[in-house]
């Protein structure tokens, strides 16, 4: 079974990866990054979700979402909504 999943606001998306967060596997998971605008667009990552027994949980890089350029509201809509899309990809997966 495979992930489908973009959302963006602002600076912040959240994409589906695979668990080494690339794209050239079947993606099981989502990441979220940070965009940097400019001459040459380019991301990093700030936060990707990890499965366990009882379902996804999200993991820091560092304190890199408590970034002064990141707007916080945006930060927990997308995060929300990726934790509720992996909770239904986990319910899916295990029926």
């Amino acid at each position: 079974m495979t992930l489908n999943y973009h959302y963006r606001i602002g600076n912040i998306e959240a994409r589906s990866c695979d668990v080494h967060l690339t794209t050239w596997r079947p993606a099981t998971t989502i990441e979220l990054v940070q965009w940097a605008e400019g001459e040459k667009p380019h991301c990093w990552a700030i936060a990707w979700f990890i499965r366990e027994k009882e379902g996804y949980k999200m993991v820091f890089c560092g304190d890199r979402p408590f970034d002064l350029a990141i707007n916080r509201m945006d930060f927990m809509t997308i995060a929300e909504s990726a934790q509720r899309v992996l909770d239904r990809f986990c319910e899916e997966d295990t029926h």
